[in-house]
C-alpha cells in the first residue's frame, strides 16, 4: 500500500546541519468538467504532495524576537526619527509624529509603519525611481534589524512596481513617472507558506521606506492537529467540492484548472496543515477553498471506535 495514501511517512532525513529538506507544496492539475470522479481523483493523486506526520512536527522558529520590539527599534530599522507622541492601550502601542506613524502589537507580532511626509528631500530628482535590488536590500536589512526569524525558504515571493504621485513644480522638483517598489516576503515554515503571515515593505523613489507591515505571530501547531488525515481522504474531499462548483449553462463547459498548495492555516490556538485549492475556468470565477489535512474531532472519534 502507498504510504502517502494512508498518511504514513518514512524516515525524517536531515542534512549535516540538522535541517530537513523543504516540502513540495505547489501543484496543478486540469480535467474536463464532464470527467468522472475516478478520473479527477487519479489526476489529483498524481500531483498532490505527501501529507505525512512531519507536517505536525516542524522545526519551530524563534518567537522571542517579539519581546524585544519597541518603537525606537522599529524607527531605527526604517531609518526615521522615533515619534515623540506615544499612546499605549492593552499592550498595543501607537506612536505619532509629523513625519510618521508607528503601530506595534508585539505579543501578536504586528508592526505597521507609515511615512506621513510623502515628498522626497529637496534636490532629489524623481526620474531615477526606486531600484529593485536596493528595495530587496532594504527589506533584508529590516528583517535583520527587527531580528525576525525568517525561514531560509521565505525568499521574496513578490516584487511589485507601481507609480506614486509626484510633487508639484512648486517644490522645484522635476515631475515624472517615478515608481516605488513593494517587496513582499511570505512567511514559510520548512518551505510551507503560513497563511496571513508576511512582511511588506514599500521603498520610495528616493530609497527611503514609505510603508512597512509585518504580520509574524507566534507559530505553533493547533492542539486539534493530533493525527494526519489519510491523503486519499483529503483528495476525495477536494474532488467532491470541485465537482460541486457551478458549471457554464452551455453544453460544453471549459476545462477546470486546479492550482493548489500545501499551507499552514491559522486557527484559534495555532495552525493546521491544509490544502489550499484555487479552481480556475475560462469565463468563470471561483473562490479558493481549503481542505484540512488533519482528522477532525468527529473523525477522530470514529477512527478510535473503528481502528480497522
Amino acid at each position: 500500500m502507498d504510504p502517502q495514501a494512508t498518511g504514513a511517512t518514512t524516515a525524517d532525513p536531515r542534512d549535516s546541519n540538522g535541517h530537513r529538506p523543504p516540502v513540495a507544496t505547489n501543484f496543478i492539475a486540469q480535467f474536463n468538467r464532464a470527467s468522472s470522479t475516478e478520473d479527477a481523483l487519479e489526476r489529483l493523486n498524481t500531483v498532490v504532495p505527501a501529507l505525512g506526520i512531519r507536517l505536525l512536527l516542524p522545526s519551530f522558529s524563534r518567537n522571542a524576537w517579539r519581546q524585544k520590539l519597541d518603537v525606537a527599534t522599529i524607527a531605527r530599522a526604517v531609518s526615521t526619527p522615533a515619534p515623540d507622541t506615544v499612546h499605549i492601550a492593552e499592550g498595543r502601542i501607537l506612536a505619532r509624529s509629523d513625519y510618521a506613524t508607528i503601530r506595534l502589537d508585539a505579543p501578536n507580532g504586528y508592526v505597521r509603519y507609515i511615512r506621513r511626509k510623502r515628498a522626497p528631500e529637496a534636490g532629489y530628482r524623481w526620474k531615477t525611481g526606486a531600484r529593485t535590488p536596493h528595495a530587496l536590500q532594504v527589506a533584508l536589512a529590516i528583517i535583520d534589524a527587527l531580528d525576525i526569524p525568517v525561514d531560509s525558504q521565505s525568499l521574496p515571493t513578490r516584487v511589485q512596481e507601481f507609480p506614486v504621485s509626484p510633487p508639484t513644480q512648486k517644490r522645484g522638483l522635476e515631475v515624472s513617472t517615478a515608481r516605488s517598489i513593494r517587496v513582499i516576503i511570505q512567511r514559510t515554515v520548512e518551505g510551507i507558506p503560513v497563511v496571513g503571515s508576511e512582511l511588506r515593505v514599500s521603498v520610495a523613489p528616493g530609497g527611503s521606506v514609505g510603508r512597512l507591515k509585518v504580520r509574524w505571530p507566534k507559530f505553533r501547531i493547533s492542539s486539534r492537529a493530533v493525527i494526519m488525515r489519510p491523503r486519499v481522504s483529503v483528495i476525495q474531499e477536494a474532488v467532491t467540492r470541485m465537482l460541486e462548483l457551478p458549471r457554464s449553462p452551455s453544453a460544453a463547459s471549459p476545462p477546470l484548472t486546479v492550482r493548489g498548495r500545501l499551507v499552514y492555516l491559522p486557527q484559534d490556538d495555532g495552525y493546521i496543515p491544509t490544502l489550499e485549492i484555487i479552481p480556475q475556468a475560462k469565463g468563470s470565477s471561483f473562490e479558493p477553498f481549503y481542505v484540512a489535512a488533519i482528522l477532525k474531532a468527529t473523525d477522530l472519534c470514529r477512527f478510535r471506535d473503528n481502528p480497522a
